[in-house]
């Protein structure tokens, strides 16, 4: 056996056992995944004609995302946010096919996710199409965070 090869192996045999312990622990930094508590307002709106996530920990980005929804349907609560964190969704609705609904709130040693689940009408046959396209937003608070935020949507 030449030297090249044998240094060649023994670096491999030196290296594996950490290649494989960092494996390991980029799925521990993964962090366990917890159902945090949230309330949802939310409501239906004609006038609004773009999607929009914003999360709001302030009074001022809180107006800010009020004005972008024209007339809500319903009145705007109100929020200390020195304890609330809000998630601020408008999406889309699809009349006769789906209508987003907020499926959990998980939280992780890095991030908090937002789901919502677009979930399919169940009898399109009788459903009366709106005559024009509508938005749904939510407002969802949590607990004051400071971990980023994602919301994540998806058909059902």
């Amino acid at each position: 056996m030449n030297f090249k090869k044998m240094i060649l192996s023994l670096v491999v045999f030196t290296l594996l056992p950490s290649l494989h312990g960092c494996s390991s622990d980029a799925a521990a930094d993964a962090g366990t995944e917890i159902p945090v508590e949230y309330q949802i307002d939310a409501g239906v709106q004609q006038n609004i004609f773009y999607q929009q996530i914003t999360v709001i920990d302030d009074d001022e980005t809180y107006n800010n995302f009020l004005l972008s929804i024209p007339s809500m349907s319903s009145s705007a609560p109100n929020y200390d946010f020195n304890v609330t964190t809000v998630v601020g969704v408008i999406t889309d609705i699809q009349g006769c096919s789906f209508f987003p609904q907020v499926e959990s709130v998980i939280e992780t040693d890095r991030t908090v996710k937002v789901s919502i689940l677009n979930v399919k009408d169940i009898h399109p046959e009788t459903c009366n199409p709106m005559p024009v396209i509508s938005y749904g937003y939510f407002l969802v608070s949590v607990l004051k965070t400071d971990k980023p935020i994602s919301v994540i949507i998806e058909n059902e």
